[in-house]
């Protein structure tokens, strides 16, 4: 189904600590998969809305 806000507030959180691992993303979402995640990144990929050139790097910002 759709994502609520909620997923989409998880996901966005979770592409900077973890970039690209969908393992990862879906772990810290909770409620999705990882070939969800995939699918919701890409899709705002396509939107957009996020940079993954910008987070590949967000891992040393401890």
């Amino acid at each position: 189904g759709p994502w609520s806000p909620k997923e989409r507030e998880l996901l966005m959180e979770a592409l900077k600590v973890y970039g690209k691992d969908y393992w990862k993303l879906a772990e810290h979402i909770g409620t999705r998969s990882p070939s969800q995640a995939m699918k919701a990144v890409s899709h705002l990929k396509k939107k957009k809305k996020i940079d993954l050139d910008d987070l590949s790097n967000s891992g040393d910002k401890k």
